[in-house]
C-alpha cells in the first residue's frame, strides 16, 4: 500500500506540479543564468532552474518554429550545464576525505540527469557537438561535447563505485563482482547468471519467512468460514452490511477469534517488512556495478541483436535499458503477486486489485526511469524464484488449524512483541465495542476511580462518596 501511496503521489506531483510566480523573460536569459549558475558551481541552483528553461525553450519552439534538431540542441545544452556545474562540484571536492559521499551523490546526480538524453542521442551528431561551458580542472576547456563529458562523468563515478560502502556496511561492488567472476566473467553468460545466481542467494537467505508468509495466508483463509460467520452475526439483514454501532464489537470478536486459534494477522506484514531491508542492500549493491553491466549479453540483448521490437527500444548489453524485458517482468510480477498469501480472506478481492495495481504502476515507471537490463533480469528471475515456492507451499499439506493449548495449571506462555501488539488491539476493540455504564439513579455515566490510581486515601475518598 506505502509503494502504491508512493507511485500516486508522483505521479500527482508530475502532473501539478507547483505553479510560482509567471516568468516572462525569454529562454535567452534563463540560458544566460544557467551559464553563469555553471561559472560558479551553483549545481543545486542550476538544477532547480532547468525545468523552467526547458518550459522557455518549447514556448519558443512554438514560437520560432524550430525544427526537433533545433529544439533538441536547445534541450542537451541546458542538460550540459547543469551536469558540468555538478561534475565540478564534484571535482572541487574530491580531495576531501570527509566529502566523500558528496562527490559520489554529486556525480550520480549529474550521470541520472544526462542517461535519458544518452540513451536517445548518443547514436546522432548532437551528442559529439559542443557546448559553451566554465573551465574546469579536469577537461581544461571552454567547450565540451555531451558525450565527452559523459564518458569522464562514467569513468570517475565507476572508480568509485569499487570503494563505495553499502550503507556503510560492506563494499558493494566487489559483492557483484564475486558473483561475475565464479564463472569467469564470461560476457554471454557470465554477467546474467550472476544476476540469477544473486536473486537464488537473496531468495535462499529469506525462505524461512517467506514460508512462514505462506503458512500464515494458508490458515487465514481457512479461517474465513468462521470470519463470515461472525459477520453474519452481526450484519443488517436489510443492507446486508455491519452497522457502525456494532462494527467495534464485530472487529473485537474476530481478533479474539485469531487469538483463540494462536493467529496473528500482523504477522503476515511483518514477514514482508523484514525482507525489505535485504532487497534494498541488494539494489544499492548493483547499483555500484551498474557500469560493468555494460559488458554482458543475454539472448536478444546483444550488440548484432535487432534495436526494435513490435515498436519497443532492445537494449544492446545489461547495462541498457531494454523495454521488452520490462514487459515480461510485469507479467512475472502480476503472477507472482498473485500467489501471494492474502492476509486478510475478507479482503481478497482489494487486496489482489491492490497487487496488480502496484505491478501496474511499477511497470510504468521501469520504462521513463531507464533502468538498466541486468536490475530488471534479477526482479525477473526473483519473481520466477519466488513463484516457484508459491507453489511448492501450496502442494504441501495445509497446515493444521488447532485452538491454542494452555500450559499445565491453565498458565499460558509469556507473550512476545508481536502477541502483545495483538493482545493491545484486543483490548482497544473491546473497549470500544463496550458502552459506558450509567448510574441507575440519576441516569449520568457512573463516575469510576481507580484505587491503584490515587493510592489508600484515594480508595478511602471514593467509599465515601459511595
Amino acid at each position: 500500500m506505502m509503494l502504491l501511496f508512493i507511485c500516486i503521489y508522483m505521479g500527482m506531483q508530475l502532473l501539478n506540479p507547483n505553479k510560482g510566480p509567471v516568468d516572462t523573460r525569454p529562454y535567452t536569459d534563463v540560458l544566460k543564468e544557467l551559464r553563469k549558475l555553471n561559472l560558479d558551481e551553483k549545481d543545486v541552483e542550476a538544477a532547480a532552474m532547468l525545468p523552467l528553461y526547458n518550459t522557455k525553450i518549447n514556448q519558443a519552439k512554438t514560437e520560432k518554429k524550430w525544427t526537433q534538431v533545433e529544439f533538441d540542441q536547445h534541450e542537451l545544452e541546458g542538460i550540459v550545464l547543469v551536469a558540468h556545474a555538478k561534475f565540478k562540484g564534484a571535482l572541487s571536492r574530491a580531495g576531501d576525505p570527509t566529502k566523500t559521499s558528496v562527490v559520489h551523490k554529486k556525480l550520480h546526480d549529474a550521470w541520472t540527469m544526462m542517461q535519458p538524453h544518452y540513451q536517445k542521442s548518443h547514436n546522432l551528431p548532437l551528442w559529439i557537438s559542443s557546448f559553451e561551458v566554465a573551465q574546469d580542472s579536469k577537461l581544461k576547456t571552454d567547450k565540451v561535447s555531451a558525450s565527452s563529458l559523459y564518458d569522464n562523468i562514467v569513468t570517475d563515478l565507476s572508480a568509485r563505485n569499487h570503494t563505495e560502502m553499502v550503507w556503510g556496511l560492506f563494499q558493494g561492488y566487489p559483492a557483484i563482482d564475486a558473483f561475475v567472476r565464479l564463472t569467469g566473467s564470461q560476457p554471454g553468460f557470465s554477467y546474467w547468471f550472476a544476476a540469477f545466481l544473486l536473486a537464488f542467494a537473496v531468495r535462499l537467505v529469506i525462505y524461512p519467512w517467506s514460508m512462514k508468509q505462506y503458512r500464515f495466508g494458508r490458515q487465514m483463509m481457512q479461517m474465513q468460514p468462521y470470519v463470515k460467520e461472525i459477520q453474519e452475526k452481526f450484519k443488517d439483514k436489510k443492507t446486508g452490511k455491519i452497522p457502525t454501532d456494532k462494527q467495534a464489537q464485530a472487529s473485537a470478536e474476530t481478533m479474539g477469534l485469531y487469538k483463540e486459534y494462536g493467529l496473528n494477522p500482523l504477522v503476515g506484514c511483518s514477514s514482508a517488512l523484514l525482507q525489505m531491508p535485504i532487497y534494498m542492500v541488494v539494489l544499492s549493491a548493483m547499483t555500484l556495478y551498474q557500469f560493468e553491466f555494460v559488458k554482458g549479453t543475454f539472448l536478444w540483448m546483444n550488440p548484432d541483436g535487432p534495436h526494435k521490437f513490435m515498436g519497443m527500444n532492445l537494449a544492446p548489453n545489461l547495462g541498457q535499458p531494454d523495454q521488452l524485458l520490462i514487459i515480461i517482468y510485469g507479467v512475472s510480477m502480476l503472477v507472482s503477486q498473485y500467489l501471494m498469501p492474502v492476509t486478510d480472506p475478507t479482503q481478497i478481492k482489494q487486496q489482489r486489485l491492490m497487487g496488480i495495481g502496484v505491478s501496474v504502476m511499477i511497470t510504468f515507471f521501469m520504462f521513463g526511469y531507464g533502468m538498466p537490463s541486468a536490475f530488471v533480469l534479477y526482479w525477473v528471475f526473483a519473481n520466477i524464484l519466488a513463484t516457484a515456492q508459491a507453489l511448492y507451499a501450496y502442494k504441501m499439506p495445509a497446515p493444521k488449524l488447532e485452538k491454542v493449548q494452555t500450559l499445565p495449571g491453565g498458565v499460558r506462555p509469556k507473550p512476545g512483541f508481536m502477541e502483545k501488539l495483538q493482545n493491545m488491539m484486543e483490548e482497544q476493540a473491546k473497549s470500544a465495542a463496550q458502552p459506558p455504564q450509567e448510574d441507575t439513579k440519576n441516569g449520568k455515566p457512573e463516575n469510576r476511580v481507580d484505587p491503584q490510581l490515587f493510592g489508600k486515601s484515594g480508595s478511602q475518598k471514593s467509599r465515601k462518596r459511595k
